[in-house]
């Protein structure tokens, strides 16, 4: 048994007590870069990487939007949903458990600032049509992504692309015509199966079309993914020109051989 304050070991600070200083350093160095170190990565990708985005609804596909964005480096982001996270919601979004019972957009500001605080976060908890006329004139002033649960269009959202999915079915509209849109009566809500990869995947596709596939002169089209062959959706690249010439000139030869020494098959 050891007794007496003359046996009370002080010790030195430990290299691991350097190593988080070190570490505090570092978060505070990410904290203060404002894109040089962030970005540069991309920075040569010939990426478009618009300044302010709207998202409508911010469930499966919206959330995943949201973050995607957020990580590319846009400055302003709405988020607008009035509906509240619900523990059926975590097998397909980044949502804690403790985030259950939180508006989704709420608790979607909080993971967006935890990871680009500089981004500028503005959280709506309610639905867009419920918004003042003022408000629905600024959001939709943005980049909007309509990644709302309902069929009904939003008259006045043009968004550039949307993306929905049933189960392991998704569906890519680009450049969606409002009379083109599931039609014009309102249907309710219906629980589909759903699991993350499906509403990531199709997240990913829509922040690329933004960003990099902004081309001029892109015309409304619709594509149907079907998860369960989803590598039989990308074609095979063909080969350059000189490799199919060298290829087929190959075969040629290959072939007067054969004629020159086949005298028999066996």
């Amino acid at each position: 048994m050891v007794r007496g304050s003359e046996n009370i070991e002080i010790v030195d600070p430990s290299p691991m007590s350097e190593v988080v200083k070190d570490n505090d350093l570092s978060v505070d160095e990410a904290l203060m870069d404002t894109g040089t170190s962030l970005y540069n990565r991309q920075s040569s990708l010939g990426i478009t990487v618009p300044p302010d985005v709207t998202i409508i609804g911010v469930g499966g596909v919206g959330s995943w939007v949201a973050l995607d964005f957020a990580l590319i480096g846009v400055n302003k982001i709405t988020l607008i949903d009035d509906d509240k996270i619900d523990v059926t919601n975590l097998n397909r979004t980044m949502f804690k458990t403790s985030n259950v019972g939180q508006y989704k957009t709420v608790a979607m500001k909080d993971i967006i600032i935890e990871r680009r605080p500089h981004c500028n976060v503005i959280s709506y908890t309610r639905k867009f049509e419920n918004l003042p006329d003022s408000v629905q004139k600024i959001v939709s002033a943005a980049t909007v992504i309509d990644c709302r649960d309902s069929i009904k269009p939003l008259e006045r959202v043009k968004s550039p692309i949307i993306g929905g999915y049933n189960g392991l079915s998704a569906t890519i509209h680009v450049l969606p015509e409002l009379k083109h849109i599931w039609g014009e009566e309102e249907s309710p809500y219906t629980i589909i199966p759903s699991y993350v990869v499906v509403p990531s995947v199709i997240a990913a596709i829509i922040v690329n079309h933004v960003c990099v596939e902004n081309k001029k002169g892109v015309k409304e089209s619709i594509m149907n993914i079907d998860f369960k062959k989803l590598v039989n959706h990308f074609e095979q690249q063909p080969k350059p020109k000189e490799e199919a010439t060298a290829a087929t000139a190959k075969v040629a030869t290959a072939k007067k051989r054969t004629k020159k020494g086949a005298t028999r098959s066996d």
